[in-house]
């Protein structure tokens, strides 16, 4: 018990001493504010900082600090879009296949949004997304102008898989689907491959489509299993080996410039083996 006794005398005299220290601490800065304006001002900032960091842990404690910064940055947006800080003008500049609701729908912007709001890399991101675009730049033009610069990708070739035709780029990717196959008549002017996975091997139609023999009379390239056969304007079908393809195809333009054979009436021309010609005749129309 006496124990028990000396231990809360101890803790009441701590207590006691600190009071007592705090006390002091705020006479000698009353004292020094009272004589000298360097020390009111101490006073005065040490009164400020205590307070706000008072209701700072208040709100803190509370859970109303998202609020309040909420409240802040709405008060501040307001502010400048009563200053005029908005969105005026939306410039879209590209090359015109990619329709220009689809940019403004993945821009997430419009006229009459606060200035500052569009997060430029988010947008410019969104934006690479989509189907035709290559490269994007988006940018603010003082005072009141969004500026957005489409690069657009290059369709290399139209690709019809099970019935269905998308434009593809160099590297085989899709760009289009049918309607702006459609829409921009590009079925005449590209090279046209058939096949579940015709797109993977475009650059290996290409070289044989950029055949002399073949660059002008081509109507489609058709994958079959590891090789191609082309389809030319004379309704004649090559078949090219899987192996070394180009070099059947010269042996063929040779061959055509000593005999004519592909304005012959041939349906196929089997160029598979490298030591023979597989000939089948075009079936005779009936009279």
């Amino acid at each position: 018990m006496q124990g028990q006794a000396g231990f809360a005398s101890t803790s009441g005299g701590a207590g006691a001493a600190a009071i007592g220290r705090a006390q002091t601490w705020t006479s000698a800065h009353l004292r020094a504010a009272t004589r000298s304006r360097r020390g009111f001002y101490r006073l005065v900032g040490f009164i400020v900082a205590s307070l706000s960091l008072l209701v700072f842990f208040g709100l803190w404690m509370a859970g109303l600090l998202p609020q309040v910064r909420d409240g802040i940055d709405n008060t501040r947006r307001n502010t400048l879009m009563g200053m005029g800080f908005t969105v005026e003008r939306i410039d879209i500049i590209g090359e015109g296949y990619l329709p220009e609701y689809d940019v403004r729908a993945a821009l997430q912007a419009r006229e009459g949004d606060y200035f500052f709001d569009l997060d430029l890399d988010a947008a410019q991101e969104r934006l690479e997304t989509l189907p035709w675009v290559e490269h994007v730049v988006v940018r603010r033009l003082w005072p009141d102008r969004l500026v957005v610069q489409v690069i657009e990708k290059r369709p290399a070739a139209v690709w019809q898989r099970s019935g269905r035709l998308s434009l593809i780029d160099s590297a085989g990717d899709i760009i289009g689907r049918e309607t702006d196959v459609r829409a921009y008549a590009l079925s005449d002017t590209l090279p046209h491959l058939i096949g579940d996975r015709a797109n993977l091997h475009l650059a290996s139609a290409q070289s044989l489509i950029d055949q002399p023999l073949v660059r002008d009379r081509l109507r489609a390239a058709i994958r079959v299993g590891e090789r191609w056969d082309l389809v030319l304007t004379e309704d004649l079908t090559l078949q090219l080996p899987v192996a070394s393809p180009a070099t059947a195809l010269s042996d063929l333009a040779r061959l055509h410039d000593q005999t004519r054979i592909l304005d012959r009436r041939i349906a196929v021309l089997d160029l598979r083996l490298s030591d023979r010609i597989g000939i089948r005749p075009a079936t005779t129309p009936a009279s």
